[in-house]
């Protein structure tokens, strides 16, 4: 009798164990960006934010490097909402040793390139949101890099932070 209630607990205690594991998939917080990157999967946890200039936050920096490529996405700020390129500048570009660059690339005229920013909160200091972009070559120096680089199905989840940013210098 003792062995069948040691059973039936350990057994409650394991079902409980379960369910309460399956509940924790909405706490988890993703930190970063994904996108799909001219077909290939891009994926980044190494992700920063910052205001230019901190005093009124009108320019959001979001910056994502993976790897040797980075990209750069400033938004005159309003929280969230959709942004079109009036209201948003981007930039993508590759390096080596993460400090020679050797090709860079801006927004092309392409009516896809759009940000919308799901869930913008300050006092929580996240940002969540999605993008399509596609990027133009700018550099004259190698022929041998794509024109375009196009990212579909864009995700940032990310923390916002309270400094002061000009990844431009």
């Amino acid at each position: 009798m003792i062995t069948i209630m040691k059973r039936i607990l350990y057994l409650s205690i394991a079902i409980v164990c379960l369910l309460s594991a399956s509940c924790r998939k909405d706490q988890v917080a993703v930190n970063g960006i994904t996108a799909t990157k001219d077909l290939t999967p891009w994926n980044t946890t190494d992700v920063y934010t910052g205001f230019k200039p901190l005093s009124t936050k009108d320019t959001l920096f979001i910056t994502g490097h993976n790897g040797e490529e980075n990209i750069i996405i400033a938004i005159k700020q309003k929280g969230a909402g959709t942004y079109q390129p009036g209201e948003f500048k981007a930039y993508f570009y590759t390096t080596i040793g993460q400090d020679v660059i050797v090709s860079k690339y801006q927004l092309y005229n392409d009516p896809a390139n759009t940000i919308v920013i799901t869930d913008y909160d300050e006092t929580k200091q996240i940002i969540k949101g999605t993008f399509t972009l596609v990027f133009k070559s700018t550099y004259i120096y190698n022929n041998t890099l794509p024109d375009k680089v196009t990212f579909t199905n864009g995700k940032i989840s990310t923390q916002l932070s309270a400094t002061n940013m000009n990844p431009y210098k």
